[in-house]
């Protein structure tokens, strides 16, 4: 969800320096000085380095020292290797050095991974003017009309009335049937019954929530928890009552919507998305602390759980049926997985063909991750991986529509269904930071069969 946050920020951005955006991302992801230590990236690169890599290459950009940039880039992919932004500006920065088959190389890889970025080359006045005669080219564009038809096996659900709602995290209550829907905007929680009969469940800034960002439900113990978080622009409904913005879970008796808990951490920075392990513990993402929580619910402690390997943006997670294994999304790219019991931790492989970045929601189902793409993809994907966990095999696309898919954030599984956020409306914030409720349509929920 971090990636929305700030995309306003990033739009303006982009306009100023060729670089500027990308280099909001990375500086607003990496706090602080960890060395990543994941055993697919290069040993030694400091994540902190990234904004130091694009500010020096956006300074070499404007001194026209474009092989200075390029190498800065390089190193910049060692620690984000998936991250199509990063491989955008590498194409456009070989362009303005000559090495247009380098350039054509990074045009392949975008187009080869699906991300939607590599839909600029078909207006970038930079790639028409250097590449808009090469038969390379010209074939690729042809490969981008998969862009524009959609994909997978999919319905609209429900369509939520109120359009401020802007909804970020789902969950769902599998002994009720009913679905559960947060708002970042007005800071409460909503329910959707079987009936599809829509209300509230907690009032707006109950308890003096913040924005409800990502959902879960323990069922056994009927309670349903929700990350609080702040920022300081207007992305969340904020009339002057905010007396503690400090990031926090909040804990919900699912019967009455009374608050049963707080949990709040000194050390937490935003927490983002959660998840109830079979034993009753919770798990909770960091974004801005590249970290996870843990929540013991029995003496209702919240400690630090995985600082090493750093998380570039920790944001979707979940656990396997069996309660064995953790999984966490890395926004910059990876999904570390997490023995519960042994504590051993592994960095899911994949080929080269398939991204692991920008992954927002994530859920388990047999033996696969269903991912939430919102900005690299605009999809719903599913990563098959293989027997013991440790490679993605397959990627399968579960839902795609760029004429009503956009801003999917999170998914929640129900039964054999894949119930998700289709159209969030985060992307409907300005760069002053409010929200355009002209362009603000309301929220549709996807529903997806799952075999």
């Amino acid at each position: 969800m971090q990636q929305v946050l700030l995309q306003f920020t990033f739009t303006a951005m982009k306009h100023i320096f060729p670089f500027g955006w990308t280099l909001l991302i990375i500086h607003f992801f990496l706090q602080g000085k960890i060395c990543a230590q994941s055993n697919d990236r290069k040993a030694g690169i400091d994540s902190s380095r990234l904004y130091d890599l694009f500010r020096l290459a956006n300074q070499s950009a404007r001194n026209k020292h474009y092989d200075s940039t390029i190498r800065y880039l390089d190193t910049a992919l060692l620690i984000a290797p998936d991250f199509s932004t990063l491989h955008y500006s590498r194409l456009r920065s070989c362009l303005r050095a000559g090495r247009k088959e380098d350039a054509l190389t990074e045009m392949d890889f975008l187009i080869r991974q699906r991300a939607i970025k590599a839909m600029d080359i078909k207006t970038d006045s930079l790639v028409l003017a250097e590449l808009g005669t090469n038969p390379k080219y010209i074939a690729a564009v042809k490969n981008l009309d998969l862009f524009s038809k959609s994909s997978g096996q999919f319905s609209s659900a429900y369509t939520i009335p109120d359009k401020a709602q802007v909804p970020e995290g789902i969950t769902n209550d599998p002994l009720t049937k009913t679905i559960y829907l947060s708002s970042v905007y007005q800071r409460k929680i909503i329910s959707i019954d079987s009936a599809g009969v829509i209300k509230d469940f907690i009032e707006s800034k109950q308890d003096d929530v913040l924005g409800v960002l990502g959902l879960a439900i323990d069922p056994k113990k009927k309670i349903l928890y929700g990350c609080s978080s702040y920022t300081p622009l207007n992305i969340i409904k904020d009339t002057g009552d905010i007396r503690d913005k400090h990031t926090a879970v909040y804990a919900f008796d699912l019967s009455s919507g009374s608050l049963l808990h707080k949990y709040a951490h000194p050390g937490a920075v935003f927490f983002n998305d959660l998840v109830v392990a079979p034993d009753g513990d919770v798990y909770v993402t960091d974004s801005d602390g590249n970290s996870v929580y843990r929540i013991r619910v029995a003496d209702g402690s919240i400690q630090p759980f995985i600082t090493r390997p750093v998380l570039h943006g920790a944001n979707g997670i979940c656990v396997d049926d069996k309660g064995e294994n953790l999984y966490v999304a890395a926004y910059l790219g990876g999904v570390l997985k997490v023995n519960l019991g042994s504590g051993a931790k592994t960095w899911i492989q994949k080929p080269g063909n398939i991204s692991m970045a920008g992954i927002d929601g994530m859920e388990w189902y047999r033996n696969s991750l269903i991912v939430n793409s919102p900005t690299e993809h605009k999809a719903i994907r599913r990563l098959h991986l293989n027997n013991n966990q440790t490679a993605v095999v397959k990627e399968e696309y579960l839902a795609y529509d760029p004429a009503h898919i956009n801003e999917t954030t999170t998914g929640t599984i129900m039964g054999n269904a894949f119930y998700f956020i289709m159209n969030s409306g985060l992307d409907h914030f300005e760069r002053d930071g409010n929200l355009n409720m002209q362009k603000l349509e309301q929220a549709v929920i996807g529903k997806c069969v799952l075999k």
